[in-house]
């Protein structure tokens, strides 16, 4: 009997889950409630990085609306890739019930980081986003070239800035190295 030919499969590798969360500096005390619940949901923070944004943070659901502090968290635990749906769901949960005047305090914009790109999850179809399941989107944010996470085209304004590039430049060197 002759062989069946079966496709090669690359085995799943996981990925480093980051949360960045935006804010302003009068709802800073509502941060530690959220990471708490982030905590609850996604184990140990093991990297943090949070600072006033040199350029305005940008509204996930509002036009025209902005912030002016980036917290990124990223955890101890690596997910697979296809749990971003989960996480983005459970992130809606907390924006959920930490909102005031019909908007979230905190806005939560979680994704993942992989030796070869920087994905986050979205609400919003565009022509470059792909589908996953369960009204979520993927967009991958930037592609691993020469020694640095480098831009697509349709990478927004605020993740080309060098300092949000050299954080996450840090979280895959994390990442590669655990």
């Amino acid at each position: 009997m002759p062989k069946k030919w079966k496709p090669i499969f690359e085995k799943s590798k996981y990925a480093r889950l980051y949360v960045i969360c935006a804010y302003n500096s009068e709802n800073q005390t509502f941060i530690e409630k959220v990471k708490k619940k982030l905590i609850g949901f996604f184990d140990k923070i093991d990297f943090e990085i949070h600072f006033p944004s040199l350029l305005p943070v940008p509204s996930l659901y509002f036009a025209g609306k902005e912030y002016t502090i980036y917290h990124l968290i990223s955890f101890e635990r690596l997910i697979h890739r296809e749990e971003l749906v989960d996480v983005r769901i459970k992130t809606l949960h907390i924006e959920i019930k930490t909102q005031a005047n019909g908007s979230p305090l905190v806005e939560l914009d979680p994704g993942y980081v992989t030796e070869q790109q920087v994905v986050r999850s979205s609400l919003i179809e565009e022509s470059h986003k792909i589908y996953l399941y369960k009204k979520i989107f993927a967009e991958t944010l930037y592609y691993y070239e020469k020694g640095s996470y480098k831009p697509l085209i349709h990478t927004p304004k605020f993740f080309r800035s060098p300092d949000i590039i050299t954080t996450f430049n840090d979280l895959r060197l994390i990442y590669v190295t655990s």
